[in-house]
């Protein structure tokens, strides 16, 4: 029997960002991220009002997109993993 490890809140929110490296729907971004809808949303917004991630409205759509500072965020935290070896 296979164990499913649950993510933490930090994996869940880096996964948003690596997702978010094109403009996504909050749908499409939910497949990706294998999240449900509602916590998704509370992490794309905490990630907004943080600048990491970008939203824009076109035609009552919303979209997210990794923002520059979002870039470094991600970056330094897979620097980080390859020093650690996971």
């Amino acid at each position: 029997m296979k164990v499913l490890a649950k993510r933490s809140r930090t994996e869940q929110k880096l996964a948003v960002l690596d997702a978010c490296m094109v403009p996504l729907k909050v749908t499409t971004l939910m497949y990706r991220t294998n999240m449900n809808c509602v916590v998704l949303k509370e992490f794309a917004e905490e990630l907004v009002g943080k600048g990491l991630l970008t939203k824009t409205v076109i035609r009552k759509r919303v979209f997210f997109r990794i923002s520059a500072s979002g870039y470094a965020v991600l970056s330094q935290w897979r620097q980080i993993e390859a020093s650690l070896g996971a």
